[in-house]
């Protein structure tokens, strides 16, 4: 297993929407552990607890769970607040590109905290 901690630009716009700042997010609180791995299978549990690098606002939270099977089936379930947008990636072995496995679009600032800021996903190739 191979994975990687690559976190893209965050850019922040004015009110004419021009470009204002950029800057890129900690990746200290990225953190992946293997849940259980046997013959057959491997458990993750991904996390992730990080600000916005531009301004003061609430941790943007997820955590995904991922099991992946040796005869290449495997089943992944997120939840993440539903600010800002979420992209997730998979690189399958015999494909040299990243495949977009879940992709979100912000639902703004209000729904970053509360009973509101859980989004729950799920994907997987069991037939």
């Amino acid at each position: 297993m191979v994975w990687d901690k690559h976190i893209g630009p965050t850019i922040g716009y004015n009110w004419r929407k021009n470009f204002s700042k950029a800057d890129i997010a900690s990746s200290q609180k990225i953190e992946l552990e293997k849940a259980a791995e046997i013959e057959q299978k491997m458990a993750i549990t991904l996390t992730h607890c990080v600000g916005n690098p531009l301004t003061t606002s609430p941790n943007i939270d997820y955590e995904l769970s991922a099991d992946f099977y040796q005869n290449g089936t495997y089943d992944i379930i997120g939840v993440h607040d539903q600010s800002p947008n979420h992209e997730v990636y998979l690189k399958f072995e015999d494909n040299h590109e990243w495949t977009a496995i879940h992709q979100k679009e912000s639902e703004g600032l209000a729904f970053m905290a509360g009973p509101t800021a859980s989004h729950y996903w799920r994907i997987s190739n069991f037939y």
